[in-house]
């Protein structure tokens, strides 16, 4: 099996100012061509320590891919500390010193003795075109290992992968059959997943690896097999055993990786022909930006109001004074007014509304904070569900989000 190792550059992202993206996407791009990624390694730009991490990945890595440091300033030193890990004298390479010099002079740059210094290329180094941007991708070998050193802006490295780096790789290094398959889980906790799978996940066949990878919106199962004999036999196989979960948990099992909430939504509305439309206090218009990242959402979202004040409420949802009064916003009578509403004021067949404490003010000791009410109404009735998250705000607004979209599926589900 080929390995590979990723080392980014840079302090920005070792004090948070950037993520780094790179290594995920190269990560993702990787493992479709059959090779895996080992070790990822950030290191500041510190020349020191480049080299040892460098060193390291070269003493245990088939192919190691460096990102970032190669830019015209002071600390952008990539270029030399390679220069002295290979032993190979920095020269000028004449088409790239003549490219840079092009492109400074189309923007109006001054060609000044900073942005020459990308012409400057250690004597050993292969040079790989970037075609949009000045500094060049180089390759090195040492033994059986090859480096590639790419720049560190997203969009460049991306399309240097794609022109060349991968198609070297593929024909240098032999690729494996690794096959992963994601399954969607909503609504249950992971302990709980844990323990309902706990029978099926030990009779699993050894050579297939089961991995949770929880986050607010969903549970993620993924199977993995690495270095599969035969792709299309494990594909199904992988299938199989998950629909031995499907039927463990029912309708907590959304389906598969490439779906979510918001499209099962778009998915059944569309053969429903029906419409939706949305009533949201607490959650902000967040559930409306994710119906909205649909393309095609238009064709059955109506509309939604953010009716963050009672006022708002009142005035404009047409939500009963002495039903606020009586019962306070985050309440099952209200946000049950709210779904009717709603439907009324967009003409929509069905309706979500939400209305809660965020937090951290807000709470009392009735409705503590993360109390967040749901309201759906359909073409036969209203209901609605009370749910109690934690204390922090912008995690209950993403529960609160997730928990609506999901609410409407289960009605959904309910009603068949």
């Amino acid at each position: 099996m080929t390995t590979i190792e990723i080392v980014t550059i840079g302090d920005e992202i070792l004090i948070g100012e950037i993520v780094d993206t790179n290594s995920a996407w190269l990560g993702i791009e990787l493992n479709k061509k059959g090779y895996t990624v080992k070790h990822i390694t950030t290191v500041g730009d510190e020349e020191q320590d480049m080299i040892e991490a460098i060193e390291t990945a070269l003493g245990r890595s088939d192919v190691i891919l460096v990102t970032g440091g190669l830019g015209p300033t002071n600390d952008d030193k990539t270029i030399e500390t390679l220069s002295k890990i290979f032993k190979s004298p920095l020269v000028v390479d004449k088409a790239t010193y003549n490219k840079v010099k092009i492109m400074m002079e189309n923007r109006g740059i001054v060609f000044n003795k900073n942005n020459q210094s990308q012409a400057l290329i250690p004597e050993c180094a292969t040079i790989i075109e970037n075609k949009n941007g000045t500094a060049p991708a180089t390759l090195y070998e040492r033994g059986k290992s090859i480096l590639i050193s790419m720049p560190g802006v997203p969009f460049e490295m991306k399309a240097i992968c794609k022109d060349s780096v991968f198609d070297i790789l593929e024909s240098r290094f032999p690729q494996s059959c690794n096959v992963h398959i994601s399954a969607l889980v909503y609504g249950i906790a992971e302990s709980m997943l844990a323990e309902r799978l706990e029978e099926w996940e030990n009779n699993l066949p050894k050579n297939f690896h089961l991995a949770y990878l929880p986050n607010p919106a969903k549970l993620r199962l993924r199977l993995s097999v690495y270095d599969a004999e035969n792709k299309e036999e494990t594909t199904k196989e992988i299938y199989r055993l998950f629909d031995m979960v499907k039927d463990i948990l029912g309708d907590k099992f959304l389906g598969y990786e490439g779906g979510n909430l918001e499209t099962d939504i778009y998915n059944i509305f569309k053969e429903k022909e029906a419409t939706l439309s949305l009533a949201e206090s607490c959650s902000g218009g967040s559930i409306a930006k994710r119906i909205t990242s649909i393309s095609g959402a238009s064709g059955f979202f109506n509309g939604g109001i953010v009716c963050y004040t009672n006022a708002i409420k009142e005035n404009v949802l047409g939500v009963n004074g002495s039903t606020l009064e009586k019962y306070g916003a985050v309440s099952k009578e209200v946000v049950e007014e709210m779904a009717e509403n709603a439907c009324r004021l967009f003409k929509s067949d069905y309706s979500i509304a939400v209305s809660g404490v965020a937090g951290p003010l807000g709470g009392t000791t009735e409705t503590p904070v993360g109390t967040v009410w749901f309201g759906i109404r359909t073409p036969k009735k209203t209901y609605s569900y009370q749910k109690t998250f934690g204390k922090l705000r912008e995690q209950n607004v993403e529960y609160a989000t997730n928990n609506a979209l999901f609410a409407l599926l289960e009605t959904i589900n309910i009603e068949k």
